[in-house]
């Protein structure tokens, strides 16, 4: 797959043989054009590919892979946990969809939460509010959440910006996803020293 991440290397031709179905359907995902056959078919398969221009090759969109994967399986909720919702927009835990076996919404700050995700909606709020919620990155993660540039919130926030601000508080972030079609978010936790 690093193949199509390059310019350089997205013209090279891919033929994938054999190999366990559940990884081919992820692979196939990710490389839609590439040829795929069994070992009988493999010679076959080669000549087709030499005939071919490697100019249909491209690199499924950035994400795709996340298709139809459910919010809290990106969040990164498991069964059990406790989850902080500050400042969450009406309808959020709609949003949600479904969530596995015994996960608790809870709004507010809560210090004994699993993990937190944040809504922030300014730079303002960002820059107000993230040392008091920096302790909550340390347990098992913090989302800040912010609107989209394309969403209809009026929003002076977005990815480098919230980015710069975890990291310049002592955080890493390790994890991105788009919440949804007005959200956009990075999970950050405690730098160790």
């Amino acid at each position: 797959m690093a193949l199509r991440s390059y310019k350089s290397t997205r013209i090279i031709s891919s033929i994938l043989v054999d190999g366990e179905p559940e990884k081919g359907e992820r692979v196939k995902a990710q490389i839609p054009d590439a040829t795929y056959t069994n070992c009988d078919g493999t010679v076959e398969r080669l000549e087709d590919l030499v005939r071919q221009t490697a100019q249909k090759a491209r690199q499924a969109p950035l994400g795709e892979s996340y298709a139809g994967v459910p919010l809290a399986k990106k969040l990164g909720i498991r069964p059990g946990y406790t989850v902080s919702l500050v400042g969450a927009p009406e309808g959020f835990r709609e949003t949600m969809g479904e969530l596995p076996e015994n996960v608790v919404l809870r709004d507010g700050v809560r210090t004994q939460s699993d993990l937190t995700l944040w809504f922030a909606k300014s730079r303002r709020e960002l820059e107000e509010r993230l040392q008091h919620m920096r302790p909550l990155s340390k347990k098992a993660g913090l989302w800040i959440l912010w609107p989209k540039q394309t969403s209809k919130l009026q929003t002076d926030l977005g990815q480098p910006l919230v980015r710069e601000a975890g990291l310049a508080a002592g955080m890493v972030d390790f994890k991105i996803c788009s919440i949804d079609k007005n959200w956009s978010g990075l999970r950050f936790t405690l730098r160790e020293k």
